[in-house]
């Protein structure tokens, strides 16, 4: 069974209040006049969706809301700040079905960069005790009980610190917002070639920096809300597909373009049958591969680590790790990814014997020379510089390849930021998706510019959107 959560929409708030009225006594009822106060007003409102059918919803709350729960004051009375889980509700078919669990995932990944803790209450009765369990392997802990006025209703209330709060809050949030909140905008400053591979470095504020989860990149939004729309677009795998291409490896090449690279790596290290492994990740978990899913899954991430770290010279001590294998595997697991990607494993030793008999020069694919001293000189370095290096490159083409392109087209669009191997654009709303074609277009040419003549077959992903989290 797939499971998805999103955020929810006006028109399901119907079958939302449906849901919370029919959950039973742990579940305080509520009205339509309450459901669309949180529609309104709620930091956190997402809905569990399986099969095209809503199977859940969890309703969070910050601290300066004015909201008159007695359980909510409780909290505010005792806490300077906090992210309160107003109710949480899952539909009776699915209640073993661990979407709890990715709720509360879900929802402490959101709070953990606004709040420093998050807080809720189980109300007492006698099926208590799996509701606690529950709390209690996320870290909450009873600070006190609140009985209601006039009622019989007892309820124990649990609070969690989220330990990561002050360096996201430090390092993505007040440092962003002390310098911008009155321009309204985020300035970053781009230094070119800062790297010795010629990649730019991003300082003041360092977008590079700023992590991929959703609930962070959600944050940035376009401005003139209606009026412009994000294009955003990033080559895809760009440092695999880099490697294959210099090195002239067809398999690499092919796998990178057309299939799962990580997958096709994890069938050579694990020994499987590759096209057995794409339909058994294909499945994502459901039918007759949910026992092997799994595994499978697993062996992926694996690889696409070792990829990563053999590709800068790593040896097989380091890979081990990465496998969680014993130094013996990690060689055969060596072997078995040289077998299948010959060219690409050699290059590392080529680029190495190039550096050294050169002096320390080693040379880029757009024709650059970066200068080695003596005693950087390594194996990780020669295979790390020539990949960084030509990525560098189509990144600077691509800056400018998308402006002229929006330029000679009379767009009211513009080149806003480039974070790694992503740009983002932006554009007035009923232009659009007219900027996205030109902006991969010139993404395509920058690539062709720096690798001539080669297939450019699914080389750009895109999204657009109102916010950064638009493309995943």
């Amino acid at each position: 069974m797939s499971i998805t959560i999103r955020d929810v929409q006006e028109h399901e708030l119907d079958a939302i209040l449906a849901m919370n009225n029919a959950a039973g006594s742990g579940i305080l009822p509520v009205n339509k006049s309450q459901i669309q106060f949180f529609w309104k007003h709620a930091d956190y409102f997402r809905v569990a969706e399986s099969n095209d059918c809503l199977v859940g919803f969890l309703v969070a709350l910050n601290r300066d809301l004015d909201y008159d729960s007695t359980n909510f004051q409780w909290f505010k009375q005792r806490y300077d700040d906090f992210m309160y889980v107003d109710r949480i509700v899952i539909a009776n078919s699915q209640r073993s079905a661990g979407i709890g669990r990715l709720f509360y995932a879900d929802v402490m990944s959101f709070a953990e960069v606004r709040a420093p803790a998050i807080v809720a209450e189980v109300f007492m009765e006698e099926s208590t005790h799996p509701a606690l369990l529950f709390h209690g392997s996320f870290g909450f802990h009873e600070v006190g009980q609140h009985q209601w006025q006039d009622s019989p209703l007892r309820a124990i209330m649990l609070y969690k610190s989220l330990c990561s709060h002050p360096y996201v809050k430090t390092t993505y949030g007040d440092n962003l917002l002390n310098s911008a909140a009155l321009a309204g905008k985020i300035h970053s400053r781009f230094n070119i070639a800062q790297a010795i591979t010629g990649r730019y470095s991003s300082s003041s504020h360092n977008l590079q920096n700023i992590p991929r989860k959703t609930v962070v990149r959600k944050a940035f939004y376009t401005p003139d809300e209606g009026k412009l729309l994000m294009c955003l677009a990033d080559y895809k795998g760009i440092e695999i597909r880099v490697l294959a291409e210099i090195s002239g490896d067809a398999q690499l090449l092919q796998d990178t373009i057309y299939s799962d690279v990580h997958a096709a790596s994890a069938a050579a290290i694990y020994g499987h049958d590759l096209a057995y492994v794409l339909e058994v990740l294909a499945s994502g978990g459901e039918g007759k591969y949910a026992n092997i899913y799994p595994l499978f899954k697993e062996q992926r991430t694996k690889a696409k680590g070792f990829t990563f770290q053999l590709l800068y010279g790593a040896g097989p001590a380091a890979l081990s790790d990465v496998l969680r294998c014993t130094f013996d595997e990690a060689v055969e697991a060596i072997e078995a990814w040289a077998r299948r990607y010959p060219e690409a494993y050699n290059y590392r030793n080529i680029a190495y014997d190039n550096m050294v008999n050169s002096g320390g020069y080693l040379p880029v694919w757009d024709g650059r020379t970066v200068r080695v001293y003596k005693d950087d000189q390594s194996l990780p370095v020669a295979a790390n510089y020539g990949v960084q290096g030509a990525a560098a490159s189509v990144m600077y083409r691509a800056m400018y390849r998308c402006h002229r392109r929006f330029y000679e087209a009379d767009l009211p669009a513009h080149v806003a930021a480039t974070v790694h191997d992503e740009m983002l654009s932006y554009a007035e709303t009923e232009f659009a998706e007219e900027a996205m074609d030109e902006q991969i277009a010139g993404m395509v040419e920058a690539w062709t510019d720096i690798f001539p003549n080669s297939n450019t077959d699914n080389l750009v992903d895109y999204a657009i959107g109102t916010t950064w989290a638009a493309k995943p």
